[in-house]
């Protein structure tokens, strides 16, 4: 098993009570979620059960666990049927529970890639608002009808950056079809800085690395991958073929 610092949803309790997420910090654990959803997806597996407690954080990344009700998608197929629900209410999105099925006959729920969407966005609305869209419901019953029910709206407060809620609404669109791949969150504006006042500098920076450059000074640690791209970028500085 892999040996880790502590789960997501401790860091994200601990930090969110010391008001300690800054908008690069959560920024690069975005990036981190959504590399990992898009390792499995490529390998078509769809895990169904995101949540920040199935994210190990890792030497200061973040690794996916437990997939004991992952499901397996053929390369072909864009969704698959499942016979039971999946997930945790409050990551869980509306078509994994919504019925399918006729009145009277055994229930199946459709499941895509998309669902998992949903759940990172879930995710995202944590980090950013320190509490998933439906925590507040504390009814069960009233929870999954709110989830599914387009008539009630999600309530997106202003943030400091205006793209992190297009990214949110992007993703909790009850209409599977309209939310966004992981390829479209992973260059999103939200993610690539496009929106944000470029330093002045000679050389181009990677907005990936810019954002793992702007995580260490906020005091992030300093992770292989983090050191594997430094140290190319320093090479290809040096170089002078960057």
């Amino acid at each position: 098993m892999e040996k880790g610092d502590t789960d997501f949803a401790n860091v994200i309790r601990n930090r969110t009570s010391l008001n300690a997420i800054n908008p690069t910090l959560i920024r690069f654990y975005w990036q981190e979620m959504l590399e990992a959803v898009k390792e499995i997806h490529d390998k078509n597996v769809i895990h169904t059960d995101l949540k920040p407690a199935n994210f190990l954080l890792v030497n200061g990344g973040l690794k996916l666990i437990d997939f004991g009700i992952a499901t397996s998608i053929q390369a072909d197929m864009t969704s698959i049927m499942k016979d039971s629900q999946c997930g945790t209410y409050n990551y869980m999105a509306p078509e994994a529970i919504k019925s399918a099925s006729p009145a009277g006959t055994n229930h199946e729920y459709k499941i895509n890639r998309k669902t998992d969407v949903w759940s990172l966005g879930c995710m995202l609305y944590s980090l950013i608002y320190k509490n998933p869209p439906f925590n507040k419901i504390r009814d069960t019953i009233e929870k999954i009808n709110a989830i599914v029910d387009e008539r009630y709206i999600i309530d997106f407060p202003p943030t400091e950056d205006p793209m992190a809620i297009s990214v949110l609404k992007g993703c909790l669109d009850r209409n599977a079809r309209n939310r966004l791949s992981i390829e479209q969150l992973l260059s999103h504006p939200y993610l690539t800085c496009a929106n944000q006042p470029q330093v002045q500098t000679t050389q181009v920076i990677p907005h990936q690395l810019r954002i793992q450059l702007q995580f260490l000074l906020d005091g992030g640690q300093l992770t292989e991958e983090v050191k594997v791209n430094l140290s190319a970028f320093w090479v290809q500085r040096k170089s002078r073929t960057y």
